[in-house]
């Protein structure tokens, strides 16, 4: 009797490992197909009204910093100014891209909010690919608290999580990145 319970046992788990890697392949498939598709959403600034997209701004090789965002949020206030701060003390390291994700605020409310105080970096509205990619990418957390941070560096996407990330924490994270990318 007991041989026959270690070999159901042992089948059971051999069909629970083949099981689990078949649905991580098929995750990390639908992960590939939702960073291509999101990254080349086209954005529009709203202080300038240029187009562009996340894949385009990586093109040159610096790294993008995506804040997603509200103006509303004192915490989000807080990060932008950090970021702000970020851009004047390393200029050239990262271009900074705060995306708003509540749908009732407007582009032209955005820019004078931006414009107000002084935020520097690319602030643009959310997509519906975008939202859906980032999802896909790291689950519904990613829009709950505000802000949120998410590093991009050509194809590679590092999940910060909520909260204010300080300019020095953002130049040392981007520098962990970097140095782990090319090791």
């Amino acid at each position: 009797m007991k041989k026959l319970y270690l070999v159901v046992v042992f089948f059971l788990l051999l069909c629970a490992t083949c099981f689990s890697g078949c649905v991580g392949e098929e995750k990390a498939t639908q992960v590939d197909t939702a960073v291509y598709e999101w990254m080349d959403t086209e954005l529009i600034d709203v202080v300038t009204g240029e187009a562009f997209t996340l894949r385009e701004l990586t093109s040159d090789g610096t790294p993008i910093v995506v804040h997603l965002f509200a103006t509303w949020c004192p915490a989000c206030n807080m990060q932008l100014s950090e970021s702000t701060a970020f851009l004047a003390n390393y200029p050239g390291k990262a271009h900074v891209v705060p995306i708003d994700i509540d749908a009732s605020e407007s582009p032209a409310a955005i820019a004078d909010h931006v414009k107000n105080r002084g935020y520097k970096g690319i602030y643009a509205t959310s997509q519906k690919p975008i939202i859906d990619g980032l999802i896909a990418l790291f689950g519904p957390e990613i829009m709950g608290l505000i802000p949120q941070t998410v590093f991009i560096s050509g194809d590679d996407i590092l999940y910060l999580g909520p909260g204010v990330v300080s300019t020095g924490d953002l130049a040392a994270r981007l520098d962990a990145m970097h140095q782990q990318l090319t090791n």
